[in-house]
């Protein structure tokens, strides 16, 4: 009797477990001939996408690389897609000319690179990311996921889109900070010559000092003609005390094209400048006046005109901004001059500046200078 119950008790218990026993899982269904001809086509549909969003980009038309792009991401979504929606705002936020979709842009631009981090948090570039995102004015996310402990294998990959839909993404590199746009001002030294000084032997003017000064705006679509008021003062550059010195000065527009290349690295400008001109010849302190001059106080001789020259610029730019511009500069110029002052004890039509040998009506002058300009 004991031994019937004990059974009893045995097979009671084996079909109870059996029924707690949790069934096991069974494999997933393959997918169906529908459904991979329906991936491939959301596939191809994707690549079309980011190709038309790739040559909008490199034509610089952002605004339709942006409705390519949200239109791969609405077909395929993929972290690095969310990084090239914030490139193509943060690129529509610098062109905004409007203060409200600048700031419009921007705040999509943070949200962009933001949800790049959150869905790629262990991507090589994503202290690049953060830095946009704090330049931006924005938060970058720093909500890393931990690491698993005891599970083996791979981590998956969070993107899901093909290898091949990948690599044909143009991510483009993280883009610097706003570049200036408004304006510049600088200041430049040089030496010069000038026509009838250079041999001349009463004037110590063989070689001319300048020292230019010029401030003004960016025009234009693209920013990139200056306008500018220009100022330069220059003298002879050897001041012998036995010899009558030379001094000018120039009042001009700086009118200037410039084309940044090298990858925003430098700068070529070609522009002119028209403006008014004055010169002046004084006595030194240890010469003697010539018979003929203006002899007004240590003046001898004195002309007013206009200025005309052309401008030859080289750049480097510098800094993270490229605000700062090394400069190289070469200015030909010509001065034309109305008829000047009139002098004492000259020989009939006769000017100081026909007594001291140079010519009295126009001037030839070459600058070569180099200096320092700041780009706001």
């Amino acid at each position: 009797m004991a031994l019937a119950l004990r059974c009893l008790a045995l097979l009671f218990a084996g079909s109870v477990a059996a029924i707690v026993r949790p069934a096991r899982a069974s494999p997933p269904e393959p997918p169906t001939e529908i459904e991979i001809e329906a991936e491939a086509e959301t596939k191809a549909k994707a690549k079309v996408e980011v190709k038309l969003a790739s040559d909008a980009f490199a034509a610089g038309d952002y605004a339709r690389a942006l409705g390519h792009f949200e239109a791969a991401m609405a077909l395929r979504p993929a972290p690095k897609l969310h990084f090239n929606l914030g490139v193509c705002h943060q690129r529509l936020s610098l062109q905004a000319e409007d203060p409200e979709a600048r700031t419009r842009h921007r705040e999509q631009a943070i949200d962009s690179y933001n949800h790049y981090l959150e869905q790629n948090p262990d991507a090589d570039d994503r202290r690049d990311v953060a830095t946009i995102v704090r330049e931006l004015g924005g938060t970058p996310v720093t909500n890393t996921p931990i690491k698993p402990v005891f599970e083996s294998g791979p981590a998956p990959d969070p993107d899901p889109l093909p290898p091949d839909a990948v690599d044909a993404q143009p991510v483009p590199l993280p883009l610097p900070l706003p570049k200036p746009k408004h304006g510049r001002f600088g200041v430049l030294l040089g030496l010069g010559l000038g026509s009838s000084m250079i041999t001349n032997p009463d004037v110590a003017a063989r070689a001319l000092f300048m020292i230019d000064l010029h401030g003004g705006g960016f025009v234009g679509r693209k920013r990139r003609f200056l306008v500018a008021a220009q100022t330069s003062i220059f003298t002879g550059a050897s001041l012998r005390t036995d010899r009558l010195s030379f001094w000018a000065v120039h009042l001009g527009l700086l009118g200037e094209q410039q084309w940044v290349v090298a990858r925003e690295r430098l700068m070529i400008g070609l522009g002119g400048v028209v403006g008014l001109a004055s010169q002046s010849i004084a006595q030194g302190l240890n010469a003697a006046p010539p018979l003929c001059s203006v002899n007004r106080n240590t003046q001898v001789a004195g002309r007013n005109g206009a200025e005309l020259a052309l401008r030859f610029e080289l750049a480097a730019l510098i800094g993270a901004r490229r605000r700062g511009m090394l400069t190289v500069m070469l200015q030909p110029t010509v001065d034309v001059f109305g008829p000047p002052k009139n002098g004492q004890d000259c020989l009939p039509g006769q000017s100081p500046w026909d007594a001291l040998d140079i010519t009295e009506r126009w001037q030839f002058l070459l600058f070569a200078g180099a200096g320092y300009s700041l780009r706001f």
